[in-house]
């Protein structure tokens, strides 16, 4: 069960009754939400594995609306995946009224995506193992983070997050280059590219979506 799954049971904010006769479990809003998202970006891989356009649909000098649009919109799914993800670890803290708790199945279900994604999930991708930091591994890290923030008072995560989502375009220009031999763990934070060194590539650097 997902952390998603898990927090969507009844909780006192939902003020729903178990006992009421065709009652679901279920936030409908969260559901409805991570479905619709899921058909957005199935809409996106589909035209990126049926056609043979040969720009990138948001190229405004080739382009054309109905194309750009049909890849403009899936800028908001991982967004929302990360959000959603968000949304049921607090859920679940709810529900349970546990910080450990919550963070011990926060920081087991994120060492299990980064798992799924360096094995199943990529080699049904690319036929290889290990060579990239797509959507999934950065969700599984990004749980493991949120184990450890949950743990602070709730106005200093909630600092925290304003301040990767308001600032971090800031550091756009700051280069790997300027850490020198820690620069792949800037890479790994904010900026996509292949790790010096080696072949993995980070798809989703952490900071924009923790």
């Amino acid at each position: 069960m997902s952390d998603v799954e898990a927090a969507v049971k009844t909780t006192p904010a939902a003020q729903w009754d178990r006992s009421a006769p065709g009652q679901s479990s279920r936030l409908l809003s969260v559901d409805f939400m991570r479905g619709l998202v899921m058909v957005i970006m199935a809409i996106d891989h589909s035209r990126d594995f049926l056609t043979n356009i040969p720009f990138a649909p948001e190229d405004i000098t080739h382009t054309f609306p109905a194309l750009f649009f049909t890849r403009w919109i899936t800028h908001f799914c991982a967004p929302l995946f990360f959000f959603l993800a968000g949304t049921g670890a607090y859920l679940l803290r709810r529900k349970t009224n546990s910080v450990s708790a919550t963070s011990r199945f926060l920081w087991t279900r994120g060492l299990w995506l980064v798992l799924l994604e360096f094995t199943i999930i990529e080699y049904a991708w690319t036929f290889t193992f290990w060579q990239m930091g797509g959507i999934i591994w950065s969700i599984g890290c990004s749980m493991i983070l949120l184990a450890l923030l949950i743990r602070l008072p709730d106005k200093v995560t909630l600092a925290i997050g304003l301040a990767l989502v308001l600032f971090h375009d800031l550091f756009d220009q700051v280069k790997p280059a300027h850490f020198g031999n820690f620069g792949w763990l800037w890479m790994v934070l904010h900026r996509k590219g292949v790790l010096p060194h080696t072949h993995f590539f980070v798809l989703f650097p952490l900071i924009p979506l923790v």
